[in-house]
């Protein structure tokens, strides 16, 4: 059997500058037992017990796994998480000496470090679908894009391409809440509201969708045992999308003697929020009377937009009907 030498005056905790909140420097020494002779070689782990992962189901967590050298395993850069926990060294053995455990266990307390919050909105190119940058000030609505949440420690900062702010297991968890304003108005959560950070401390709002206007962004991170809470904010700006008019009324001959009515349809090449039935149909320079009457097909996109009347053919020279609705303008050319 193998016993695991404990020294400790090797052993010491002290505040980490990356990644989590806490170094640690372990010398553990590894001798064979009563009886046989050589070196161990292998690996011991690092065990933190209890779990000092919150919601782990499992009693203990494996830290850290390092290699033996002489039987002597050294390192200055294990980063333990924080808690309140026991940490003892594990020997998996080798093809000649069995496992064993140090004994009795150290006792340690590793207290948070400070956190940021990140936020960022990931552009795409709508034709090739790369990413073309991650921090607009404006966007235009119904154009490809999300919004991440990334936490890291105090000196996280957001680059692009985009590149991981830690590295797992040492990562921060928990969640994310996050509440928009639009407009100066009150906030609001935004889509679920709430977002779990995934095992690279992060998480994403694939759903996201915003509506025209100003819009300032708040993420607040909850914390857990290695990270405290932190807060960002983030303004942007969505501009109206493009729009086209096309005609809906069906070809006329060059005169007509009947009443009829002028349609049109809007549509767009993204999928949103119904437009506002702000139709003017123009005879020429002249905007015709009436309320349009609108229709909404989502899974076109297409908004019907119809003005009844009474147009009777008489003679003259063509006339050009023109509609609008924003900035976007079209035109077909009737006689009557």
């Amino acid at each position: 059997m193998l016993h695991a030498e404990q020294r400790a005056q090797d052993v010491g905790i002290e505040r980490g500058s990356v990644g989590f909140s806490s170094l640690f420097y372990r010398r553990a020494g590894f001798a064979p037992g009563s009886g046989a002779t050589g070196t161990p070689t292998g690996q011991v782990a690092l065990v933190g017990t209890p779990n000092p992962t919150p919601g782990n189901p499992s009693g203990s967590l494996g830290i850290e796994a390092l290699s033996l050298s002489n039987g002597i395993t050294t390192s200055n850069s294990v980063i333990l998480p924080g808690g309140t926990y026991n940490l003892s060294a594990h020997y998996q053995g080798d093809g000649t000496f069995g496992p064993s455990d140090s004994s009795p266990a150290i006792p340690v307390s590793i207290t948070a470090e400070s956190s940021k919050t990140l936020i960022s909105i990931p552009v795409f190119d709508p034709t090739t679908g790369k990413e073309t940058g991650n921090t607009p000030t404006s966007i235009a609505y119904g154009s490809p894009y999300l919004a991440r949440f990334d936490v890291g420690n105090s000196s996280a900062s957001l680059t692009f391409p985009p590149q991981p702010l830690c590295t797992t297991p040492n990562c921060p968890t928990g969640t994310v809440t996050v509440i928009d304003s639009l407009g100066g108005g009150a906030p609001a959560p935004l889509d679920a509201g709430t977002f779990a950070l995934n095992s690279s401390g992060f998480a994403e709002d694939f759903a996201v969708q915003l509506l025209g206007g100003s819009h300032a962004l708040s993420a607040s991170y909850s914390g857990d045992n290695s990270f405290n809470v932190s807060s960002n904010t983030y303004s942007l700006t969505v501009t109206p999308g493009p729009t086209r008019i096309i005609s809906s009324n069906p070809p006329l001959p060059p005169q007509v003697a009947t009443p009829f009515g002028l349609g049109v349809i809007l549509t767009m090449n993204f999928f949103g929020v119904m437009p506002s039935c702000n139709f003017t149909l123009f005879d020429g320079a002249t905007a015709l009377q009436g309320t349009p009457n609108c229709a909404w097909q989502a899974n076109g996109p297409f908004l019907y937009g119809s003005l009844p009347g009474s147009r009777r053919s008489r003679s003259g020279a063509p006339r050009t009907y023109r509609s609008r609705v924003g900035t976007a303008a079209t035109g077909m050319r009737l006689q009557w």
